[in-house]
This record gives C-alpha cells, sequence and structure tokens, in this order.
C-alpha cells in the first residue's frame, strides 16, 4: 500500500469530524443549548447554596442524613492516603476519555458530540428543580464557600467555575459524567477491552463520590437511573422507526441527530438488527 492510499485510507477520514454544513451547525446548536443548561443549574446552585442548613457551620455541628454505604465506608477513606478530590479528578478523566473517544470516530464525531451534549446538557437541565424544591442537608462536612452577596455575579461565579458550590445533592452531575462515557462506550466501542475497564473506572469513580461523602447514594443511583434511561431511550428512537417517526419527540429527536445513524448505528449494525428483532425489517 502506498503512502497516498494509506493517508486516503486511514488518516483523512478521521481529520473530517462532520458531514456538511448542518452537520457542524447542529452541532453547534447543540453546544449553545448545553452552555445555557449549566447556567441555568448555575443558577439553581446559588439559591441551594442560600438555603442550605449546613452553610459554613462548624464541621461538627451540621446534620448529615444516615446513609448506609457512605457511613460504612467514609472513615475508611478519610484514614486513607486517597486524595480528598479523588471524585473530581475521577470525573475529569471520564469526561476527557467522552470527548476523546467521540473526537476520534471521523466523520461521525460531529453526531456523538452533539449526542452528549444533547443528553447531558438535558439531564443537567434536570437537576435544577430538584435543587430549588427540595433542599437536603448535603453530606460533605468540610465543604466551605464564600456565597456573594449578588445573586447574578454569585451566579456567574458558579458558572465559571471560580466558586465551589455546596448545597446541591439531587441528582449527582459527576454521575451523568460517569454514566454517560460508560454508554458511549457501550454502544459504540467495538472493542471490549476498552470498554470494560472503563466501565469499571467510572464504576469506581461514582462509589468514590458516596465514600468520600461527596453524595449520599441516592444521589448517585438516581443520577444512573436517569442517565441510563436518558440514552437508552434516545438510541431506540434513533434504531425504532416507530418512534422516531410517529411521535412528535421522535421527530424532534431525529431532526437533531440528522440522520447520524448513517453514520454511527447502520456500519455497527445496530439498526438493521434492532429493526430485526421488532419485526420492522
Amino acid at each position: 500500500m502506498g503512502l497516498k492510499s494509506f493517508w486516503l485510507r486511514y488518516v483523512l477520514p478521521y481529520l473530517i469530524p462532520w458531514r456538511d454544513r448542518r452537520d457542524l451547525g447542529l452541532l453547534l446548536l447543540s453546544g449553545f443549548y448545553f452552555i445555557v443548561c449549566i447556567y441555568i443549574v448555575a443558577l439553581a446552585n446559588a439559591y441551594a447554596d442560600r438555603v442550605n442548613p449546613n452553610h459554613n457551620k462548624p464541621p461538627d455541628t451540621r446534620y448529615v442524613s444516615p446513609d448506609l454505604l457512605m457511613d460504612a465506608t467514609n472513615p475508611w477513606f478519610e484514614r486513607s492516603s486517597i486524595p480528598k478530590d479523588i471524585s473530581d479528578i475521577t470525573v475529569g478523566i471520564s469526561a476527557f476519555l467522552l470527548v476523546g473517544f467521540a473526537v476520534t470516530r471521523g466523520i461521525a464525531a460531529a453526531t456523538l458530540l452533539r449526542r452528549g451534549l444533547l443528553i447531558i446538557g438535558t439531564l443537567y437541565l434536570g437537576r435544577a428543580p430538584y435543587m430549588i424544591f427540595t433542599e437536603f442537608p448535603p453530606p460533605l462536612r468540610t465543604c466551605f464557600t464564600e456565597i456573594n452577596s449578588n445573586f447574578g455575579i454569585d451566579s456567574l461565579l458558579l458558572f465559571s467555575g471560580r466558586r465551589v458550590d455546596c448545597g446541591d445533592t439531587f441528582y449527582s452531575g459527576h454521575t451523568i459524567i460517569f454514566t454517560s462515557t460508560s454508554m458511549a462506550y457501550w454502544y459504540h466501542c467495538r472493542y471490549w477491552c476498552i470498554t470494560i475497564p472503563i466501565t469499571l473506572f467510572n464504576i469506581f469513580g461514582a462509589l468514590s463520590l458516596i465514600f468520600s461523602a461527596y453524595h449520599y447514594t441516592s444521589d448517585v443511583l438516581g443520577s444512573f437511573m436517569f442517565t441510563f434511561l436518558s440514552w437508552y431511550l434516545f438510541h431506540l428512537t434513533i434504531e425504532i422507526d416507530e418512534l422516531g417517526t410517529q411521535r412528535w419527540w421522535g421527530r424532534l429527536i431525529r431532526w437533531w441527530d440528522y440522520h447520524g445513524h448513517l453514520v454511527l448505528e447502520v456500519p455497527e449494525g445496530r439498526k438493521t438488527l434492532m429493526m430485526a428483532a421488532t419485526g420492522t425489517g
């Protein structure tokens, strides 16, 4: 095989991350939607910190709801040499693995990134009502933060990461990332020797939220279920024509996905298998 043939077959296809201008435009729209969702959550976080019953109290006077798994494992964690910010470290690695996997998918990169931005953004947006309507006592006794008296500035500080939040609990944002990364690999990575270790790493990351008292067990389990169902139902809508063409929300998802199945599910054989299994193909 000549150098030109090698370039055309193995290199060039991975340097073109989108199919056309509409593919790129929808990716940019998804990015804007994701940013809006994150800012709305920052607004909810700013409110949650203001009503947090444990706000900046001495650690030994803070009330934390009983949690069997957290209560059993947190003392071990506090005695261990594991970094106290292990959950933030692992979620950063997980997010890198998700984005890295997407951008190496060649012409399907825009589709996979768009799906991730849409699903993860929507899931983050779904956290806002829980933080506003019900304020649980945060489990991390050592979380301290200075709240800016100006609500607008305070929300911008949270949005930009210049201030940490201590008032949000249900459901876990970190677990959205852990589960989304695992789902993306399980759906679209054909190498089990890669998918299984990454899934185990994400399970460890989710467990670290509990034993480090970053989140209650219910926060993690609830987030896992919401995220799993979101990815599963999204793919069902893409793979099953009855859902994608006969429901308004199915047509909206398929419009946003812009025939993404042509560069993902069809080459992988997933759409053909699903149609056969449902008796539609």
